[in-house]
């Protein structure tokens, strides 16, 4: 059983795609007709053979030279591992959000943006309230480009859509008490758990999913000492299986407990220095709150993979 802070996921982007018996269709934005200057780039880049996106002064990504295809595929790398913020409108730093884009007669836009809040100016927070914001849009094979939005180019008879990182949590019923008074940090740092006490998902892990399992996992100590032994072999070979797929896993592991309760290190038989693996074990919450972010920050200055 899984406990996230927020209840439920709200469709996204719809409508980036419209689809008619089944198949997709390209949508067609009434009053928008690009110049042919920009649908023939727009067409290149679609076809596969992207020129070198143009840059505003100060290493910006041009709004102008996105074109829908694009955001689509930058929401298609990070649409398994986004929960909607108990914030819906919420602009914050390390927030994925969704923003409605103005539409101006003589140049191309897409219909709307997405991507990771850099930093925003004067302070995080509602849309009225900030006058500019950076934002990383994500790539699947190359950096993040960087993205500069002005108040005004953000639509707002639309509201802006925030989303967090999804952090799977596999925790006691004493882990779960830990982490409890911590969300407001979790959010700070665009982070969402989800809470299970469960094992029975990692009896189950399949290579054809693993784009649909969380990039970011941390296991409680207290967690797998309380698996039942007839199926502690299985839970540590899909341990081992998630940290071979690249997976971010970490262990939860409290210096005050029972000597008698191991580090997920000495069950799945990770030694540091003489093995390819070895585990971060943080201590508190506030440790595993830090190196998520730190761990999250640094995955998002790299290609999305």
């Amino acid at each position: 059983m899984f406990h996230s802070v927020v209840l439920s996921r709200s469709p996204f982007l719809p409508w980036f795609l419209e689809r008619d018996n089944g198949e997709s269709k390209k949508a067609h934005w009434l009053g928008q007709k690009p110049s042919s200057s920009n649908q023939e780039e727009r067409n290149q880049m679609e076809g596969g053979n992207r020129p070198t996106p143009p840059s505003e002064p100060g290493g910006y990504r041009d709004l102008a030279s996105i074109p829908l295809s694009e955001v689509q595929e930058a929401y298609g790398f990070l649409e398994n591992q986004l929960l909607p913020s108990p914030l819906p409108a919420w602009i914050g730093t390390n927030m994925f959000c969704v923003f409605d884009l103005r539409q101006k007669a003589d140049e191309y836009r897409p219909p709307a943006i997405f991507g990771r809040v850099r930093t925003c100016h004067p302070s995080d927070g509602y849309l009225h309230n900030i006058q500019v914001l950076e934002l990383l849009f994500p790539h699947r094979d190359r950096t993040p480009d960087i993205l500069l939005l002005r108040n005004e180019d953000i639509d707002p008879s639309r509201p802006v859509r925030s989303y967090g990182l999804r952090v799977r949590f596999l925790a006691s019923p004493e882990e779960l008490e830990d982490f409890k008074p911590h969300e407001r940090q979790f959010l700070e740092q665009g982070l969402i758990p989800e809470f299970s006490t469960e094992f029975i998902d990692l009896l189950h892990l399949r290579e054809p999913d693993r784009g649909t399992y969380p990039w970011f996992y941390v296991v409680g100590s207290r967690w797998f000492a309380s698996i039942p032994e007839s199926v502690k072999p299985e839970i540590r070979e899909s341990l081992k299986k998630l940290v071979g797929w690249n997976t971010q896993v970490f262990n939860y592991h409290p210096r005050s407990l029972d000597p008698a309760i191991r580090t997920l290190n000495w069950e799945l038989e990770f030694s540091y220095n003489f093995t390819e693996h070895f585990l971060i074990a943080p201590e508190t919450p506030m440790d595993a709150i830090r190196i998520l972010a730190s761990r999250a920050s640094q995955m998002f200055q790299k290609p999305t993979t």
